[in-house]
């Protein structure tokens, strides 16, 4: 992610170090854990509510982000994802001893996520992925699959489909080796688009913890 820049007055930090470090500390933490809340709401409901991004599922990409601190040995700290904002941003504050040493970071492991950033293919190995096709499919979770498929071989490829009757087949997934994924879940970008946002809220932290000194 990039850095937030904010301009101040140089006087008025060096006097927020040596009269109110705790109170600067308290106000930047709390300013972080404010845009990164943000962030992640901002980036729920414009990427990942349906196109141009991704559609949100119970269990999916957007749950395997979790904001983490880092310490000042560099450690990565998860934040409780159902803390109040008092208590993170006293996790925040506690991380380091310099105020300016503080970092919140949005995480995630999942590979999936880096593809659909990006842009890429996903391959399912020796395994064929199921591609939806029908509503139904669309909806339904690797969990709760459509019991009762059957797989068809025609010249257009493999599915799996629901025989309803000899001559009624509802085409559920079509089975494939790799699947093209298009860049769209815009992680960045929805960074990117808070650049004003991120420095307004640090500027209004400091001058918070002016106005307290």
């Amino acid at each position: 992610m990039d850095d937030a820049v904010i301009s101040v007055n140089t006087k008025n930090i060096e006097k927020l170090f040596k009269n109110a470090p705790r109170v600067f500390k308290r106000e930047l933490a709390n300013a972080l854990d404010h845009i990164s809340r943000k962030f992640l709401k901002k980036f729920y409901t414009e990427r990942l509510s349906g196109a141009p991004g991704l559609l949100a599922k119970r269990g999916g990409i957007f749950h395997r982000f979790r904001r983490v601190v880092i310490t000042s040995k560099d450690e990565a700290k998860f934040l409780d994802i159902h803390a109040s904002q008092s208590e993170t941003t006293g996790a925040i504050a506690k991380a380091t001893k310099n105020p300016l040493d503080m970092r919140v970071e949005i995480y995630t492991k999942s590979k999936v996520a880096g593809v659909y950033e990006r842009g890429g293919s996903i391959s399912g190995g020796q395994r064929m992925l199921r591609v939806p096709l029908s509503n139904e499919a669309k909806e339904r979770s690797s969990k709760d699959p459509i019991q009762g498929l059957v797989i068809l071989y025609t010249p257009k490829g493999l599915f799996l489909v629901q025989k309803i009757s000899i001559r009624k087949l509802i085409f559920h997934y079509i089975l494939k080796h790799s699947v093209p994924i298009t860049r769209r879940l815009g992680f960045i970008d929805t960074w990117n688009e808070m650049e004003g946002e991120r420095v307004e809220i640090l500027d209004d932290a400091v001058n918070e913890a002016i106005a307290k000194s």
